[in-house]
This record gives structure tokens, sequence and C-alpha cells, in this order.
């Protein structure tokens, strides 16, 4: 079975990690041009989560960071996005198949 959902029903959704805690709200996607299907979510970073995998630079560090995310990391989908890591396993990115694309 196909459904059919705009990604806007998805943007600005809650991220957590497999123990429920907040890593941060999807704010795009990234599409495959050969297949058209999304292959990446972009995560923007919670404060916390930066600080966390020590993305900020001291207090006065107000950057903002967005992190792609594969597709495959996703375990659940409902009101909020659940991924199949832990926290902890995010400040390895290669672990967690994850990049920083932004920083603003």
């Amino acid at each position: 079975m196909i459904v059919l959902v705009s990604s806007q029903d998805f943007i600005g959704r809650d991220v957590i990690d497999v123990k429920g805690a907040l890593v941060g709200e999807i704010v795009s996607f990234e599409l495959s041009l050969d297949s058209w299907k999304v292959t990446h979510v972009n995560v923007e970073l919670d404060a916390d989560v930066e600080d966390i995998l020590g993305l900020r630079n001291g207090f006065f560090d107000w950057d903002r960071h967005i992190v792609s995310l594969p597709i495959e990391s996703i375990s659940r989908l409902s009101d909020s996005i659940t991924i199949k890591n832990e926290m902890k396993e995010l400040k390895d990115p290669s672990k967690a198949n994850m990049k920083v694309i932004a920083e603003f």
C-alpha cells in the first residue's frame, strides 16, 4: 500500500532518540533525483543536544546546527519522529551516519 503525504506534514515535528530524549525538529528533506525518494531528513538540533555533541563554543555561541540523518535511521513515525540511535551515538557521526550540513 502506498500512502501519499505532504512533506509539510512532517516539517516542525520533534525528533527523539530511541530513549525518548529530544534531538531537535525536522526542517527539510533530501530527495534522490534518480529515484524521487526521500533519502535524508534534515534536523535542526536542540541547543542542549548541541552542547552534548560539542558543537557549541561557549555560552555566547548562538549558532544553530542542522544535521542530515538517513531515512533508514528512522524507526517510528507518529506525532514525533523516533530515530534508532541513542544520544550518545550521535557524538560519533560515523556511527549515526549523520553529517552537519548547516551552521547559522
